[in-house]
């Protein structure tokens, strides 16, 4: 049988049809634009509208699960863009969009939507001044986040190799305009945090309409920057624009090359600065110098002076009491001399040879050398040594004669 004979289903048929759609990779990922002629949200928390462009139309779904993406609901008669992809809704045969994200474009649209997430991030705190973090005075390391081919970079890194060179860059590469750009601001910022020695980094983009700037209003990318783990510093477009991220931003710069300004010092002045801080500190300390010098002079002085009294001083006292000394010493030695002289007199009145001198002798055995003290210890015809107070004699006892008293 032919395929043309073949006799089909509606069930078949409506799969053949899905089958077909599932199939072309466009319509499973892509971006319409359109204005809004129906919106209406279900209480089962789906929301259901109608795109219009031309003479054509289509119809669209949002799931709950998809509805914390949209920032501010569109009204009718916006131009938006919406994120999804195309499938059939078998039950009516028709196919329809299946939104994952809604984005409005049009001056009303998108002014409404940027104001209700400055509103909702300002109550939570992001905008906080206390938060802001400062920049780095003498940055070693840094990173760019920017696309790698834009003008933006080419500013940065113009003005850094004028103003401070010895600081490293490293360029974090993204999208910064389009619908994919803003997912890919928040990779990149997250991509920051893990880098080891960044002290900071410089959020850039280059020049254009304020619509080229919507992924920097984006909800994401401002909790991104304001969650990033160093110093972000925001150069986003002419000096009349001004996005939430300038505002989550720790500091935020008219331009790309105003944010590298502020971020990097200027060397020609940082060297004149350290110049005049060498100057004046050799000054304090050859002052500190002088002056510590002069007070160990006069210390020294001083004390020369106390010392100088002070050994004249002791010099004097040693010298009084050595007088003294040897006074009292002089006063004992003449009193210790009549004493001795005292002890002196009563030994020689003592002494046998006192005795002597007064015409006494001593009488001594020359056998025992015994002292002879009485008659009686005498023997006849024995020799005895005299001895007289000059000189000694030998005598012989041819007889003794006792005394009647004893």
């Amino acid at each position: 049988m032919s395929i043309l004979n073949q006799t089909l289903t509606v069930e078949e048929v409506s799969s053949r049809i899905q089958a077909l759609i599932t199939g072309d990779s466009v319509l499973q990922s892509l971006n319409v634009k359109g204005e809004i002629l129906e919106f209406k949200k279900h209480g089962s928390g789906h929301v259901y509208f109608s795109l219009s462009g031309g003479d054509a139309r289509l119809s669209g779904v949002m799931f709950r699960s998809d509805t914390r993406n949209v920032p501010q609901w569109p009204k009718q008669g916006d131009e938006v863009i919406v994120q999804g992809r195309i499938a059939i809704y078998p039950a009516r045969s028709s196919y329809q969009i299946y939104a994952r994200n809604i984005i409005p474009i049009g001056l009303g649209a998108a002014a409404r939507a940027r104001e209700e997430i400055q509103k909702k991030l300002a109550e939570e705190g992001l905008f906080d001044p206390r938060l802001k973090r400062p920049i780095p005075s003498y940055p070693s390391s840094i990173a760019v986040i920017t696309s790698p081919t834009g003008a933006a970079i080419r500013d940065v890194i113009k003005v850094a190799s004028n103003r401070f060179p010895i600081c490293s860059i490293v360029v974090i590469p993204t999208l910064v305009q389009g619908l994919e750009a803003p997912a890919e601001l928040v990779k990149a910022l997250r991509h920051t945090n893990s880098l080891p020695g960044i002290e900071a980094a410089i959020l850039a983009r280059g020049g254009g309409s304020r619509d080229d700037l919507n992924p920097f209003d984006d909800e994401f990318v401002v909790r991104a920057v304001r969650n990033a783990a160093v110093p972000i510093i925001t150069g986003l477009g002419h000096q009349i624009d001004l996005t939430l991220c300038d505002l989550a931003a720790d500091v935020s710069a008219p331009t790309p090359s105003a944010a590298a300004e502020t971020l990097f010092p200027d060397s020609t002045e940082v060297s004149r600065l350290l110049g005049d801080d060498l100057y004046r500190l050799s000054s304090g300390l050859l002052h500190q110098i002088e002056t510590r010098g002069n007070y160990l002079d006069r210390q020294f002085l001083s004390l020369s002076h106390l010392l100088q009294n002070s050994v004249h001083f002791e010099s004097s006292r040693v010298s009084d009491s050595s007088q003294g000394i040897l006074s009292v010493m002089k006063e004992k030695i003449h009193r210790d001399n009549l004493k001795l002289s005292g002890l002196a007199s009563s030994l020689n009145a003592l002494s046998p040879l006192s005795v002597l001198e007064r015409g006494f002798i001593s009488c001594q055995s020359i056998l025992s050398d015994k002292v002879i003290v009485s008659v009686a210890e005498l023997e006849i015809n024995s020799v005895y040594s005299l001895n007289f107070q000059d000189g000694n004699a030998l005598a012989e006892i041819i007889s003794t004669s006792p005394s009647e008293d004893h």
